[in-house]
């Protein structure tokens, strides 16, 4: 399970990619979790999106070594889809998923968005349960692994 509630709290800090270096860390991690570790082809892991996407940094809290990534793309004025969610090897069972996922909601908030979704592997949907997303429709899948389809809904805060 995901979500246990002996977990120490995510010692890291999350903030919004300013600047090309933060990118290139988010890219790193992305590599190391997606590509070495799950063997998805780099050509599929790398889209458009990454151009206009949100990009979300977790680094440990001395600001030395980058964790862990997420990217938010938003899809119109109430939409956004939340993605690319990696957390390095050494660093999971500490709750930084949560601590990005928390981070990647409240800018999502912020700007509006009412409805998050996100595509999980199948392994990863209890952790978005305990976040409160709700999976739905078939299994798929996307560069060889089973995902499904969630969604959570938003308290906005924006405009």
């Amino acid at each position: 399970m995901c979500n246990v509630p002996n977990q120490p709290q995510a010692n890291v800090s999350v903030q919004v990619v300013d600047t090309a270096e933060q990118r290139a860390l988010c890219l790193a991690v992305r590599y190391e979790v997606f590509v070495d570790e799950q063997q998805v082809p780099l050509e599929e892991e790398l889209d458009s999106y990454d151009d206009t996407a949100v990009h979300f940094l977790a680094m440990t809290v001395d600001g030395t070594e980058p964790v862990g990534t997420a990217r938010l793309i938003i899809l119109d004025e109430h939409k956004a889809k939340g993605g690319r969610v990696a957390v390095r090897t050494t660093f999971r069972r500490q709750r930084i998923g949560k601590a990005i996922m928390d981070e990647v909601e409240s800018v999502a908030e912020s700007r509006g968005v009412s409805v998050l979704v996100l595509d999980a592997q199948l392994h990863a949907i209890p952790f978005y349960e305990a976040l409160g997303y709700r999976a739905f429709g078939p299994v798929f899948l996307d560069a060889g692994i089973e995902h499904r389809k969630m969604e959570k809904l938003l308290k906005t805060t924006g405009s």
